[in-house]
């Protein structure tokens, strides 16, 4: 219809092999284009080593939790849980401040309530924080707090049946926003620190990329 903001790429409408109707489909999926991401959570391991007492790199894997919220009530969704990967380096300015950043993979998405599809978009993001540390002795915690920045790598949707639609052109291929985080420092030994942390994003930035008229859609 007129009103749907997301074309079906002309490769996918030849023999289209969906058990729903196409009608049904492009209501399901101009529904999701009325969607707010709720908070992503991200619980994380890290390693790291210090070249000297000032400077840390180490690699970081975990686990995101997304789901999204509608704009006007209607439709209910789970969170889909994705993976997370990447490198992380601190530079410490004291005892107790530092600034983190992340040059990581970031897998978000959503799944449809009753199973029938599932959205997942990829990213490789980049989030720079400050981190202000507290406790003594070989267990600490800290409080992350700053901005990241992503960039879209590939956006799709997958159906129940096993087929696939791109969507990366309906979704405005950069994302900015408020990154923060809460986590437990162990040290392992005099350059090794084990790092436990769960963390969130905040989008500011719409990601319809279409010229429709519809809300807002965030990550956060």
């Amino acid at each position: 219809t007129s009103e749907f903001p997301l074309e079906i790429p002309r490769s996918q409408n030849r023999n289209f092999p969906y058990k729903t109707t196409l009608q049904t489909i492009k209501t399901k999926l101009y529904k999701m284009k009325k969607l707010l991401f709720l908070p992503l959570l991200m619980l994380c391991f890290q390693i790291t080593k210090a070249q000297d007492s000032k400077f840390e790199i180490g690699p970081e894997i975990g686990a995101n939790f997304s789901s999204y919220a509608f704009s006007d009530g209607d439709f209910d969704d789970k969170s889909l849980t994705r993976i997370s990967f990447g490198a992380i380096a601190k530079l410490n300015f004291s005892e107790n401040w530092s600034l983190k950043g992340k040059l990581k993979y970031d897998g978000k998405g959503s799944k449809a309530n009753d199973g029938s599809f599932e959205e997942k978009l990829n990213y490789v993001t980049l989030p720079v924080m400050a981190e202000w540390k507290f406790g003594d002795g070989n267990l600490k915690g800290f409080l992350n707090f700053g901005l990241y920045a992503g960039f879209l790598t590939s956006a799709k949707t997958e159906f129940e049946d096993g087929e696939e639609l791109d969507i990366k052109d309906a979704v405005k291929s950069t994302d900015f926003g408020a990154a923060y985080g809460i986590g437990v420092i162990y040290k392992l030994k005099d350059n090794m620190n084990l790092i436990f942390e769960l963390g969130g994003q905040r989008g500011v930035v719409d990601l319809d990329g279409s010229d429709a008229p519809n809300p807002y859609i965030w990550n956060q």
